[in-house]
């Protein structure tokens, strides 16, 4: 049973012709609660948030809604803006500038993706992936936070530090686009209906794991103290995340990446928010930017190596669905004689009802009493490997 079966059916259809009017209004709640988050997090880190929230929550948005509702979400937002920044008494010059900023990066991003990026599977493939980054991450925050660094100095700001201000601005959306984003695009937008399909019980024993192993290294990544015993292991304990974050993201593609990266992120600000610096051992008064770095290193090779595996995954996908649709059997062995590729038919002829099961076993093994000539097969497989292309690598190129 999938997700939409139960929902499209019922709740989806009712709300639907009331969306115009719900959707602005939800976006508008949710910029509010982003941005006071936002702050929550810098009051208790006593620094600035390292991400700006609403501007993400307006994105997504205007992804959603097709382009003639894009004012109303627009203008819908605008009175969340000005009751969460009065909260903090920010002046009214500022507190205009800052949501004209806000906006224009929301729109600058919008119309990139959906003329630039091959939706809806918005970070499903590499050239997906490296479009984002470059606009989402580095072009278009890098441009608006150009304007963006005056803002602080229509409020109480000074002129000479407009560098910082705009590296700030700049780092904070970018971040958002890195740790945020990509949990909207891959878990809530873009993917098919099929994508929905409840997950198996192993899978979801399998995702319970990992969630429960990122949880346990960052504590110790981030959480242990500095002695003479680990102060030489302290930089290499840093790194312990990263095989649970890249097993996530071979495993479940852009949802394990993205799952991964959000787990990460909150794991670094739980540790500011309750008053210690993100990093044992590191400098005091310097946990926003460290954060900030330290997640976007993360972040990059992840969501690249998740839209690879998405890739492979889509190209397989296809070469597995011409090669179920030919009539003879077929599989393909690598020089060990473990099968790597079959076909239903195939499994079919080796006694098997499901072809994923025989991957990777030894097929002199499985097909018993059917198998050819060992001689035959093996002699063959040495004349050829080294002057012809597998067949995969043909069906690779023919369908891309």
């Amino acid at each position: 049973m999938s997700f939409s079966t139960i929902w499209e059916p019922t709740t989806l259809v009712r709300i639907r012709p009331l969306w115009p009017a719900l959707g602005p209004l939800a976006a508008a709640i949710a910029y509010y609660l982003g941005a006071e988050a936002a702050f929550a997090i810098g009051t208790l880190t006593q620094q600035f948030a390292p991400f700006w929230p609403p501007n993400v929550v307006l994105l997504c948005a205007l992804l959603v809604a097709p382009r003639r509702h894009w004012p109303l979400y627009i203008a819908a937002a605008f009175p969340a803006h000005v009751l969460a920044e009065w909260g903090v008494a920010m002046p009214l010059p500022q507190l205009l500038a800052a949501f004209g900023c806000n906006v224009s990066l929301a729109l600058l991003n919008a119309t990139a993706m959906r003329q630039l990026l091959r939706g809806p599977a918005w970070l499903r493939g590499l050239r997906n992936a490296s479009l984002y980054l470059l606009f989402a991450v580095v072009l278009n925050p890098a441009v608006v936070a150009l304007g963006a660094g005056f803002e602080p100095v229509l409020g109480d700001g000074d002129p000479q530090q407009y560098g910082q201000f705009w590296w700030r601005w700049y780092l904070s959306n970018a971040l958002a686009n890195l740790t945020l984003t990509p949990v909207f695009l891959t878990w809530f937008h873009g993917g098919s209906r099929a994508s929905w399909q409840l997950p198996t019980r192993g899978r979801l024993i399998e995702a319970s794991l990992l969630i429960l192993g990122l949880v346990i290294s960052c504590t110790v990544a981030f959480d242990i103290p500095i002695t003479r015993t680990t102060e030489s292991y302290f930089p290499a304990l840093l790194y312990l995340p990263i095989p649970l974050l890249l097993a996530a993201t071979v495993r479940f593609g852009g949802r394990g990446a993205s799952g991964a990266i959000l787990v990460i992120t909150v794991m670094v600000l739980f540790r500011s928010m309750h008053g210690a610096e993100p990093f044992v051992g590191g400098p005091p008064g310097n946990s926003v930017p460290s954060v900030q770095l330290f997640l976007a290193v993360f972040a990059i090779p992840a969501i690249l190596l998740a839209a690879l595996v998405e890739e492979l995954r889509r190209t397989n996908d296809r070469l597995s669905a011409v090669l179920d649709g030919i009539s003879d059997g077929y599989y393909t062995l690598d020089r060990e004689g473990r099968i790597t590729a079959v076909n239903a038919k195939g499994a079919a002829w080796c006694g098997s009802a499901a072809p994923e099961e025989l991957i990777g076993q030894n097929y002199w093994e499985v097909a018993r009493g059917h198998a050819a000539d060992r001689s035959w097969v093996r002699r063959a497989m040495e004349t050829e490997a080294d002057s012809c292309v597998s067949v995969a690598e043909r069906f690779e190129h023919f369908l891309s």
